[in-house]
């Protein structure tokens, strides 16, 4: 008994697939499933499969296959199933099982890899470890045992031992492929994984330094090898790019050593495709070339880069661990001065309370509660100001600033990078880039004047003479605009130790809710307990630094200083003025926009265009995601 896992994206398509018409239908099982039809079953694993949205792949295809001279019962290859999902932690999981009984026995399992607790089964090793249960409960079972498209007695499987055209060939018509064929193939396979890693480290430091097709060529052929051009015979329009080891002649194709190392991702940095020619591979007329010995230059300047992005990132790392001790400092700082002014703001209230009473202590309350509230405003006020200036002081520069400054004490490989980077004519604005977030400014509790009106304590905009909001004593009433909301809640929270009760209508309370998380102030009424904690999730994951959302989201993220990136906005911080863009391939990338631009990027809605010019990051949107049409 032999096991095979694949995945794939679409359930619905696998089943299509497994209860087709050209495949003569055995038995089907459900597991961890209400539904006892295949097609009902599947509609039942749906909702399941959205519990995960990192999984781009849910759907886990497992294939048991049995030697042609074994003919093992419906029950039994069943069993097997159930005890191999059992053996790999797969019980647990939704799985449609469907027997083939046309040419040799076999059985497929569509298995949802995403659990009712929204985790996702790992596949790191998934064949190695279906292999390992499989010969395992082959054992236990008494069937025969088979590894790699072989069993124990030598025997091979069919299934196993196909290229993918004979595999076609042999589910359509029945016909048994010839074994020799598809050991060449497995050979060559073998053959150009053993070359890419081979080569691969080399290769691709050498393609990340190469200026041009032609660099690329020279530098191959120095090594030993060569880039081909590939076409597909009966398809010209699928072509492709194949690295040759000159003294083997083994090959392998580019992609092999990584996404980004494919023709089309090659193209994008070199340009259109060149093949080589005869002076390429004549390295005497590469050095007797000016133009070459530039690219030479280059070529041999590669170490000493690789050394000054090195230094560059130590200063940056340091740097970046300074700023965080900084502002650990600045926080405790804070802390203590919030902690001081509260036990001081109690102290004062119970003295309060101790020599008035009647309505003289309602308005000395109220008046007590504007000046707390006043402090409060002040330390947060400090806060922010010394957060900006920490920032600012112990702000890692960028590599263009850094690059600058080397470049300007004589550091050749400075220069170098910098002709390279094409900034000697103008370097972009870096405090624009790197500006600090400033919230919008609301008026200040400093503004606000009270005046007893009824035994009432009225407070007025000065500069208006608007009513803000009245204190009643046991209530509060504000005016509807935000600054007079913002103000009223933050001497709520002074007077009531920083709780307060809403009373007024359904849509007023949602809106005040939202201003009083912003503020930190808890909001006690038990209809709006279960927002509030929805607000205050959503507050925290924004305050969330943008790489830590980004990799939550499962992608890989890198920051990206120059060039062109189009895709779906993965995430904002308007404080740094950061965008992420979804790259493709599980890969995000990082652009220090401004603060001015992430103000106007929305994630998740159209796709976006960035490209850095002389100005900053300008961007574009290529589609905005939503259309609009007569109802």
């Amino acid at each position: 008994m032999i096991s095979k896992p694949k995945t794939g994206a679409s359930a619905r398509g696998l089943l299509r697939y497994l209860l087709g018409g050209k495949h003569e239908i055995g038995e089907t099982e459900t597991r961890n499933l209400l539904a006892s039809d295949p097609r009902e079953a599947v509609a039942e694993m749906m909702p399941t499969m959205k519990l995960s949205s990192r999984v781009k792949k849910p759907v886990l295809h497992l294939i048991l296959s049995w030697s042609p001279d074994e003919n093992p019962t419906p029950q039994q290859m069943i069993t097997a199933m159930d005890l191999i999902l059992k053996k790999v932690g797969l019980e647990d999981y939704q799985a449609i099982y469907v027997e083939h009984t046309e040419k040799h026995p076999h059985l497929h399992a569509a298995i949802n890899r995403v659990g009712i607790d929204g985790k996702a089964w790992s596949m790191t090793a998934a064949r190695e470890r279906f292999q390992a249960a499989a010969k395992e409960i082959s054992i236990d079972m008494g069937f025969r045992e088979m590894e790699a498209g072989v069993d124990k007695d030598g025997m091979t499987s069919r299934d196993d031992d196909m290229t993918p055209k004979q595999r076609r060939i042999f589910e359509n018509s029945g016909i048994p492929p010839n074994g020799e064929s598809a050991a060449r193939w497995r050979k060559r396979k073998e053959e150009a994984q053993r070359l890419s890693v081979r080569i691969g480290p080399d290769a691709r430091k050498v393609i990340r330094n190469a200026q041009s097709w032609r660099d690329l060529h020279a530098q191959f052929f120095e090594h030993g090898w060569e880039l081909r051009e590939y076409k597909n015979p009966k398809n010209p329009h699928r072509t492709g790019l194949v690295f040759v080891d000159r003294a083997t002649g083994e090959q392998c194709a580019a992609s092999l050593l990584g996404s980004d190392y494919g023709r089309s991702k090659l193209v994008r940095h070199l340009g259109k495709f060149s093949p080589a020619t005869g002076q390429d591979h004549d390295t005497t007329a590469h050095q007797r070339n000016p133009q070459s010995d530039s690219k030479r230059d280059a070529t041999d300047s590669i170490s000493r880069g690789n050394e000054l992005y090195a230094s560059y990132q130590r200063l940056r790392k340091s740097r970046i661990a300074e700023r965080a001790t900084l502002l650990e400092r600045q926080r405790e700082n804070e802390r203590a001065l919030r902690e001081q002014a509260r036990v001081t703001a109690r102290g004062r209230r119970a003295t309060l309370r101790s020599r008035c009473d009647g309505p003289l202590r309602k308005v000395a309350e109220s008046l007590l509660a504007l000046e707390v509230a006043l402090e409060r405003e002040n330390i947060q006020r400090e806060a922010v100001a010394d957060r900006q200036r920490i920032r600012a002081e112990a702000r890692s520069s960028s590599w263009i600033e850094f690059v600058t400054e080397r470049a300007t004490l004589g550091d050749e490989a400075a220069l170098a990078a910098l002709s390279k980077l094409k900034r000697r004519e103008h370097i972009a604005d870096q405090a624009q880039m790197h500006g600090e977030y400033i919230a919008p400014q609301l008026r200040s509790l400093d503004l606000l004047d009270g005046q007893v009106e009824r035994g009432d304590v009225v407070y007025r905009w000065r500069d208006t003479n608007q009513i803000a909001f009245c204190d009643q004593g046991s209530t509060i009433t504000f005016a509807t605009d935000r600054d007079s909301t913002t103000a009223a809640l933050k001497v709520a929270a002074a007077k009531w130790s920083g709780k307060v009760r809403l009373t007024g209508s359904r849509e007023t309370n949602e809106r005040v809710l939202a201003i009083a998380v912003d503020l930190g102030i808890h909001v006690s009424n038990l209809e709006l307990q279960e927002r509030q904690a929805e607000l205050m999730a959503a507050k925290a994951e924004k305050e969330k630094p943008i790489e830590d959302r980004v990799a939550e989201m499962g992608y890989i993220a890198a920051p990206l200083d120059r060039g062109t990136v189009t895709g779906k906005v993965l995430a904002v911080d308007r404080k740094r003025g950061i965008v992420a863009i979804d790259a493709g391939r599980n890969a995000a990338r990082l652009l220090q926009v401004g603060i001015a631009k992430a103000s106007q990027v929305e994630p998740g809605i159209g796709t976006y265009k960035f490209a850095y010019t002389p100005d900053g990051w300008e961007s574009t949107v290529t589609d905005h995601g939503m259309h609009i049409g007569r109802s």
